[in-house]
């Protein structure tokens, strides 16, 4: 290894030692300057001792020269590679650099620089996923680019968050900005599917017939299509019952002949027509409505009045066949006495007349 480099290493990375462990490592140091191996190891041996025995990185950066150095007697540079990684493997603060000269040190092959690069590169993507950071997946995927199979990872992964992130506010505007900016995910189907029942939801709380017909326009083969096509039926309804007018029931009717409203359509339409005869208030508009609805929870009062308004029309008009066809029209009525005998009143007085007339 080169020394100097080292001695800059180990003065740069390595913590304040109590002076009788800075001496015992002054002494190894020498040793191994000196090329007395033997010497730097029970040098490294007693600094083990007084540090209860605990392999720091300054023990481990003496022994890992002593291992590295092509004239010690102890030389293996696999082991002075392993522990030399032991050293600076810190997966989330990788220095290239470091990594390189170890490597160059301790004739480690360019496999072995690849691996630990792939290593730091998972390292470094875990810690992102593990924080939940999209930026730091984003910016992950920039700056490792030539790793494809962890690229792939984080995309997959970034795609998960951001959709979930979608999911969880269940906004239109998100699920699109998701679609927009990953159009490739394997989310975008059910992203598409979810704006597509927000979408719904949203025409059903407007509840318009024109929210209804956008909606189906934009998802022609939609699941909701039946619901849809309810949903708009009972608004038509609703505007219906607003107007309450004869010929909106019946336009209605036209549009949904097999309706759950038809009956509905057809009592409304009824009570409206029956309303109408009654403020027309003629014999012959009750005499309608019976012929259109002979069996009706009207039926008994339209005849009534049917009668009574017929009698009244009889007597204002006080004509001999108007009196006649009344006895006929109704023959049980309580007013065929006075009908009769007005009927001879007026045979009589024709009669009368006669002589006068020629």
């Amino acid at each position: 290894m080169n020394r100097l480099l080292a001695c800059l290493l180990f003065l740069l990375i390595f913590p304040e030692f109590s002076s009788a462990q800075r001496r015992i490592l002054e002494r190894a140091e020498r040793a191994i300057f000196q090329f007395n191996y033997q010497e730097a190891r029970e040098e490294l041996k007693l600094y083990l001792t007084k540090n209860n025995n605990a392999e720091d990185n300054a023990y481990k950066m003496m022994t890992a020269r002593v291992y590295g150095d092509p004239e010690s007697p102890w030389y293996n540079p696999d082991s002075a590679y392993k522990i030399m990684m032991s050293i600076f493997y810190y997966p989330t603060t990788y220095d290239e650099k470091i990594d390189a000269v170890v490597c160059k040190s301790f004739e480690a092959c360019e496999d072995t620089i690849r691996s630990r690069k792939e290593q730091y590169a998972g390292a470094i993507l875990q810690r992102e996923i593990d924080r939940h950071s999209v930026t730091g997946i984003e910016n992950f995927i920039k700056r490792f680019s030539e790793h494809d199979e962890l690229v792939e990872k984080a995309q997959t992964q970034l795609h998960e968050m951001e959709f979930q992130k979608a999911k969880k506010a269940d906004k239109l505007l998100l699920y699109d900005q998701f679609i927009e900016k990953y159009p490739d995910a394997d989310q975008v189907g059910e992203a598409y599917r979810a704006m597509e029942t927000l979408k719904y939801e949203r025409a059903v709380r407007r509840n318009t017939v024109r929210d209804y017909e956008q909606f189906l326009e934009d998802y022609p083969k939609t699941e909701y299509r039946a619901a849809v096509m309810d949903h708009i039926r009972d608004v038509r309804w609703a505007y219906c019952v607003k107007g309450n007018d004869v010929e909106r029931y019946r336009e209605f009717k036209t549009h949904y002949p097999n309706s759950i409203y038809q009956q509905s359509a057809d009592s409304a339409i009824r009570e409206l027509q029956w309303k109408q005869v009654r403020q027309v208030h003629e014999s012959a508009y009750y005499r309608w409505y019976l012929r259109e609805y002979p069996k009706d929870d009207h039926t008994a009062e339209a005849n009534r009045l049917m009668h009574d308004t017929r009698w009244s029309e009889v007597q204002t008009a006080d004509q001999l066949t108007e009196y006649e066809a009344f006895v006929r029209e109704f023959p049980d009525s309580p007013q065929v006495r006075s009908a009769q005998a007005r009927i001879e009143e007026l045979k009589h007085e024709s009669l009368s007349e006669t002589p006068e007339d020629h």
